[in-house]
Order: structure tokens, then sequence, then C-alpha cells
């Protein structure tokens, strides 16, 4: 819907001309957040004075980290999405920095933990969600990595109606049992008992 919400705004046509256009994955989408950035003109190579505002336009219709399910929940209608959409503009609007952005774009970009993940000698747990459209589990990744840590135990939370994709951290009453579970079973402190 936000997609059809989308190709209604002059800003599609904005983002579609400085980004290019088509389907696309998450790290492409993200690739093209930054490209929506760097093309528009009121970034002047980051020495703006107020922040640029080209990819606040997409970035308010695409919520590629939320729960399709709890989307059309919020915004079942072609009315109620444009309202869901001009809310998530405003708030880009006021809260939004185009360098902030890029910045948390472009900084995980050649970051991996990988090769270290042996070292770890803690107790770890990691905890995602089928709906995780960042993390998908699809991949595998999580599950590989996991594999070279000692004492990690990793969780994939089904769908359920608590359920947010990639936001579903932000909702405790669906990893907590998880998290007491694996709590309960940690060994006691060595100086516990002192």
């Amino acid at each position: 819907m936000f997609d059809q919400l989308l190709a209604d705004r002059e800003a599609k046509s904005r983002a579609t001309e400085a980004a290019g256009d088509g389907i696309f994955s998450l790290h492409e989408g993200v690739e093209q957040f930054g490209e929506l950035i760097r093309r528009d003109p009121a970034w002047n190579n980051g020495e703006y004075d107020k922040s640029p505002t080209l990819y606040m336009y997409a970035g308010a219709g695409t919520d590629l980290t939320e729960s399709p399910v709890r989307i059309q929940e919020e915004a079942p209608t072609m009315e109620e999405a444009k309202a869901l959409y001009d809310k998530r503009l405003a708030a880009l609007m006021k809260n939004g920095d185009a360098n902030n952005t890029l910045y948390e774009i472009e900084s995980i970009y050649d970051y991996s933990p990988e090769a270290d993940l042996p070292k770890i000698r803690a107790h770890v747990m990691l905890i995602n969600n089928v709906e995780d459209f960042a993390d998908p589990p699809t991949l595998g990744t999580i599950e590989r990595a996991f594999k070279k840590i000692a004492h990690g135990t990793y969780v994939l939370t089904p769908y359920g109606k608590g359920t947010h994709g990639h936001f579903t951290h932000y909702y405790a009453e669906v990893w907590k049992p998880y998290l007491v579970k694996f709590m309960s079973g940690l060994p006691p402190e060595p100086n516990a008992a002192q």
C-alpha cells in the first residue's frame, strides 16, 4: 500500500530519478537511500545548514523492518496509509539528519565479527524473528556464525500476534520467556559463593 501511496507523490519521481527504480534487496535499498542523500543538491557534500529531505520521502513510505502484517493492521485503508505516511514523514522531517543517516547506513558495510567469534568465552544469546527482513533467517548467516561460539544460544522466534519484524526486539513479551530460560541455565558466577 505504501508503494501505491508513494507513486502518488511527487517525491516518488524525484526519488526514482536520483536512485533508479525497480525491485531491490534490502542491501540495495539501503544503498539507494545513501544515493538519495548524496544526489540531493541540498546535501552539498555534507556541508548543509538544513538537512536534505529527498531521502525522507522514500524513507517514510518504506518500512522494511516492520512486519507487513502490523503495517496492514495499523493502516488497512488508503486513507489510513496516507495518514501513516504523513505521520512518518513529519517525524523524519523533524528529527532526520542526512549525515547521521549516511553514517548509520555505511558504517556497517565492511563490518563482520565472524572471524573473532571463536574468541568469545561468555554465554551469549541471540534472538531473531522469522519476519526479520533486515537480518533474514532464511540466509542462514546467524546459524552458521553461532556454531563458532562455544556457549552460543540462538533462538528464532516464530511469527505471532506480537511480532514486529526486525523491531520485535522492542517487544519483551515476545522474547522474555527465552531470556528467562537462558539465564536460569547459566552457571553460577565464580565469585558468587564468597
